[in-house]
């Protein structure tokens, strides 16, 4: 009886080992060229490092290579091929024969053409339904986690990441979310931790140096900030976004005298577009540092108003400074679009649009409309990420101000002392601020 045991469980274990071997064997991603493959991969591992163009690059290679190739369609659909080819990427995904495809592609394809065509609550249950037979795919949870990070689902969000990172712990952008879902909400330390441990887990990678230079310079930590930056673009120069922060950082440092070296870098090494960009930028913020509320709408400056949708709202300040209602109703109506598309940014394309009219109000002495747009602006703005967590605390900034109009001192030191508790220095510029109108 033991021997017979003993032969079956043998037969058990040979025969689990080659359903085993069989899975493994079983092809992620459909193609018959290899080559394809391997620059598909190439570009899924650049995904993982944030390396966008790489990304991208290997996907075009893989789609040259297997022009059938439906994971390379995919990829790039959602990370991005132009506005154009990704319609005809959405198409030819209509048209692919499911039948040849993987499980994992199959679901990946009904997901992208969900999304495509408005229809989230479709996208929720497709992933739903495929996790349940697939709990512990990657991908599946990757994209689970997405949703919820949309969604402002903090508590969802962080559970698939983390269990993501039991499934696969080289997923890095489980790690850089982490550290972003934390920051958003103000838990500064923690965020500081996640990044820190993303460092040590990817310290060859630009992101992680990146993400903590972000974290830092909110903090208010400009030197640590610098150096953080600084090491991703010595891993990688054309880590296009390290100059995009280290241009923030001059401006809330109040250094505009680095903005011409930050410009030059960045047309060596991303191209002359975002140079154009930034150099515009650099202008604008020039002129605000400076206190010339009147420079933008001097001479030759026309080139640059059609790139100032980032920074929609300081010009939008200026604009309201000088006395130019239109103009600030116009870029008003810029950001409304936003808003309107529905789009992932919405909501904080919401806050921002509040934000610009509670400084209208503001300017024109209503200061309860005023806290009242900027009150809501500061409920749906986060302490996400650079930009959109100095935009917070300059609404905030602002709030006190109003608060301080509408007769309401404590309430107001109140606000200044969040600031202060995030980014002691940001904080100091408070009375420069009251000052542009009248305060």
């Amino acid at each position: 009886m033991r021997r017979l045991l003993i032969g079956l469980a043998l037969v058990l274990l040979l025969a689990g080992g080659m359903m085993l071997m069989a899975r493994r064997a079983e092809p992620t991603w459909s193609t018959d060229s290899s080559e394809a493959l391997a620059a598909l991969e190439r570009g899924l591992a650049a995904q993982m490092k944030f390396y966008g163009s790489d990304a991208r690059a290997g996907y075009r290679e893989a789609l040259e290579l297997d022009p059938d190739f439906v994971a390379a369609k995919v990829m790039l659909q959602l990370h991005g091929y132009g506005q154009v080819d990704r319609e005809e990427l959405v198409e030819d995904l209509r048209l692919a024969d499911l039948e040849r495809l993987t499980e994992r592609e199959r679901f990946l394809v009904r997901y992208v053409l969900a999304r495509h065509d408005g229809d989230r609550e479709k996208a929720d249950r497709i992933v739903r339904d495929y996790l349940e037979d697939h709990p512990d795919d990657p991908y599946a949870l990757a994209t689970c986690s997405t949703q919820a990070w949309e969604e402002r689902n903090w508590e969802r969000a962080e559970s698939h990441y983390r269990r993501l990172l039991e499934v696969d712990p080289n997923w890095a952008p489980a790690q850089n979310h982490l550290g972003y879902m934390a920051m958003a909400q103000g838990r500064f330390a923690e965020a500081e931790k996640q990044f820190e441990t993303y460092q040590f887990i990817a310290p060859d990678q630009a992101n992680p140096h990146d993400s903590m230079g972000e974290l830092l310079t909110v903090l208010g930590r400009y030197d640590e900030a610098a150096a953080a930056l600084e090491k991703a673009l010595e891993i990688k120069p054309d880590f296009c976004a390290s100059y995009d922060h280290l241009f923030s950082l001059a401006t809330l440092a109040g250094n505009g005298v680095a903005y011409p070296e930050i410009v030059a870098r960045s047309r060596e090494h991303c191209g002359e577009r975002m140079a154009e960009v930034m150099s515009c930028f650099a202008e604008l913020w020039t002129d605000y540092l400076r206190r010339d509320f009147e420079a933008p709408w001097g001479e030759g400056r026309d080139k640059c108003m059609k790139v100032y949708v980032r920074e929609a709202f300081l010009l939008h300040r200026l604009a309201v400074i000088t006395g130019r209602q239109d103009t600030a109703l116009e870029l008003e109506q810029l950001v409304a679009k936003r808003v309107d598309k529905g789009d992932m940014e919405a909501e904080m394309s919401e806050g921002f649009l509040l934000h610009m009219k509670g400084v209208r109000a503001l300017a024109g002495g209503d200061f309860e409309q005023a806290v009242s747009y900027l009150g809501k602006a500061d409920r749906l703005l986060l302490y996400w990420g650079q930009g959109p967590a100095i935009l917070k605390m300059f609404n905030q900034m602002n709030l006190a101000a109003a608060l301080e109009g509408a007769g309401k001192q404590e309430k107001a030191e109140a606000v200044l002392a969040r600031v202060r508790e995030v980014n002691p220095s940001f904080a100091d510029s408070y009375p420069a601020i009251r000052a542009e109108f009248g305060g």
